[in-house]
């Protein structure tokens, strides 16, 4: 009897567990229903977080670059048409939303055929050029003088803000056409060669000017691809800049009119980054999700082990923004090297001898917290970052070895590349934005 009593406590004990358990899981349930019910949907969390990042509309660059970016877009490839349905199957459906912009380009700004050679395509991006030499391309710039006088208007603007959730009619960030703002920069750029070429420093510098600005307003965007592709845009600004303050005609005039607001010089990868992820974490929410199922599994599994967000590349991101912020922290002293250049009349032996004319936090390396390295050199002097390992490498960088990242001269210019012919079916968007042959100093003109 005794031992029956036992087993019936024991049964009773365990049930007790039982419903302690059962009661503890449906309160967990209770409580996760009512946080989900009280959580803001996406739409909600898009919404604030375009009314925390509002801009005037007189301030706002976006606004004119909408206006700029619509019109009858180029067809897709056929290639492209049949890899979509795969490309959306394996891609996170943010990076999906984002990558079906890149191609779009409007046929009015495509380079009539035949206008010119692969080999001028990309001369006439790099280096100054006369109407007399191409005078087909300087017709064609004239055609597109009120657009190119908008991007200029643009460029001034004090910020871009292109919304989450726009209103209908408006183009939000996830519909700006980033082939065709790509076109947009190409076309700035032959105008200020062309510029450059007829003598026109001011309008050429200009125009220098506003493809850094479109590749900074680019950047700051809180989405991924805006940010690859607005990095590259601002360097090649720079480049073209830095290529005109150590060979061309620069006077004082000039070098005032390239300096560079210091608040630009902050490194804001942190807060850039934490707003692309914080964004596609809320779409991730609100768009469907097209790829295999193991992928998403794989990809929730890799959230919760190394807190991944989906954003691949990432750290390769990182890299790029802290070359361009090198790039424009290398501005202001090569400014300040250039009116040293102009007062004494040769380049200063040291970079101590123009450190106080110079923002402090411009001479912080963004890659590893260190000094630029600086040297003269017979033909002029050498400006390099240590790139993130902090060692003084020579300058040299090669993949898996030295990764120095040269300010001046160039990268393309130390490569002593001359362009070369396109392959056939290369992309003119690539062609717009990569910085492949070296510059000739300003006061050479090219022949079409």
């Amino acid at each position: 009897m005794q031992q029956e009593d036992q087993v019936n406590m024991g049964k009773h004990a365990r049930r007790i567990r039982w419903r302690r358990w059962i009661a503890v899981a449906l309160a967990v349930l209770v409580l996760v229903l009512v946080l989900h019910c009280l959580r803001p949907t996406a739409e909600e969390q898009l919404a604030a977080f375009d009314a925390a990042r509002a801009v005037p509309d007189d301030d706002n660059a976006a606004l004119i670059y909408a206006e700029l970016l619509r019109g009858e877009k180029v067809p897709v490839s056929a290639l492209w048409t049949q890899l979509a349905p795969f490309m959306e199957s394996i891609q996170h459906p943010v990076s999906w939303l984002e990558s079906r912009e890149l191609m779009k380009e409007v046929a009015e700004l495509e380079l009539p055929e035949g206008l010119l050679d692969p080999n001028g395509e990309s001369l006439t991006l790099w280096e100054p050029w006369t109407s007399a030499t191409c005078p087909e391309l300087r017709r064609w710039l004239d055609h597109h003088s009120d657009r190119i006088d908008r991007l200029l208007e643009a460029a001034q603007k004090p910020a871009c803000y292109f919304p989450l959730r726009p209103e209908p009619n408006d183009m939000g960030l996830f519909d700006v056409p980033l082939g065709t703002l790509g076109q947009c920069v190409a076309l700035l750029r032959r105008a200020a060669n062309n510029d450059m070429g007829e003598g026109n420093v001011a309008a050429g510098l200009k125009k220098y000017q506003a493809v850094t600005s479109i590749g900074r307003h680019l950047s700051k965007q809180p989405a991924k691809m805006p940010l690859i592709i607005g990095i590259p845009i601002e360097g090649v600004g720079l480049q073209h800049l830095a290529q005109f303050i150590a060979t061309g005609p620069a006077t004082e005039r000039h070098l005032d009119a390239l300096a560079i607001d210091g608040s630009n010089l902050e490194n804001q990868w942190d807060t850039l980054s934490e707003d692309v992820s914080r964004v596609r974490n809320i779409l991730a929410r609100a768009v469907k999700d097209h790829r295999r199922l193991d992928l998403r599994i794989y990809e929730a599994y890799r959230r919760i082990r190394y807190h991944e967000d989906g954003w691949v590349g990432k750290s390769r991101t990182r890299d790029l923004y802290q070359r361009v912020l090198c790039q424009r922290r290398a501005h202001h002293i090569l400014i300040e090297l250039r009116r040293f250049k102009n007062r004494a009349g040769h380049w200063p032996d040291q970079i101590d001898e123009i450190a106080s004319s110079v923002v402090p936090l411009a001479l912080i390396d963004p890659q590893n917290g260190g000094a630029y390295v600086y040297r003269r050199t017979e033909d002029g002097f050498r400006l390099y970052s240590t790139g993130p390992n902090g060692r003084d490498e020579n300058g040299q960088r090669q993949a898996g070895g030295p990764d120095d990242w040269p300010l001046w001269p160039t990268y393309s210019v130390l490569a002593g590349q001359r362009p070369k012919k396109s392959a056939a079916g290369r992309s003119r968007r690539m062609k717009q934005l990569n910085p492949v042959p070296s510059l000739p100093p300003l006061n050479q003109t090219m022949r079409c």
